[in-house]
């Protein structure tokens, strides 16, 4: 995987709400779904505490915990407060989003030819890491805007690395 990727992922990222807002709102989502399951699927009002973003590269826990090949389901308060606590370490968090990106790019088998990806797999693993793997191949290529702006800046990103 090209590094000019990972750190166009970084640049978008970066930049997001501060780690005390992130902190609230996975607090205020863990104490509404700490009822009892019908009341956490009937009655909640926020998100599951598992789409809170943490770190410097916003990463969602449910995406972490998936990457390392944890059900974010199953997973109890201190687990997904241990997740959150480690994503806000900045060599833990590119680290994790780097073989989130690696993930991806298997996902839809877009490096059959080492050693890099070319500019359309990039726009395509950019689009995915915004958008999820919920989508089939055809609905990431109709918007890949996330991507896109990833290879507009790549020469730029590729100075950053020198």
């Amino acid at each position: 995987m090209p590094a000019e990727l990972l750190a166009g992922v970084c640049w978008i990222e970066v930049g997001g709400d501060p780690d005390s807002i992130d902190r609230v709102a996975f607090d205020v989502r863990s104490f509404d779904w700490s009822g009892p399951d019908w009341i956490d699927r009937h009655l909640t009002v926020t998100h599951h505490p598992a789409r809170t973003s943490f770190g410097s590269v916003s990463m969602q826990l449910r995406t972490a915990s998936q990457t390392l090949g944890m059900d974010p389901a199953r997973m109890s308060h201190a687990q997904l407060s241990n997740l959150a606590d480690c994503l806000q370490k900045d060599v833990f968090n590119i680290a994790l989003v780097a073989r989130h990106l690696r993930m991806l790019i298997d996902h839809d088998g877009l490096q059959t030819q080492p050693p890099a990806l070319g500019m359309d797999e990039v726009r395509i693993a950019g689009a995915r890491y915004n958008r999820g793997i919920g989508l089939s191949l055809e609905q990431i290529r109709k918007n890949t805007s996330y991507g896109d702006f990833i290879v507009k800046f790549w020469p730029r990103f590729s100075g950053l690395l020198k």
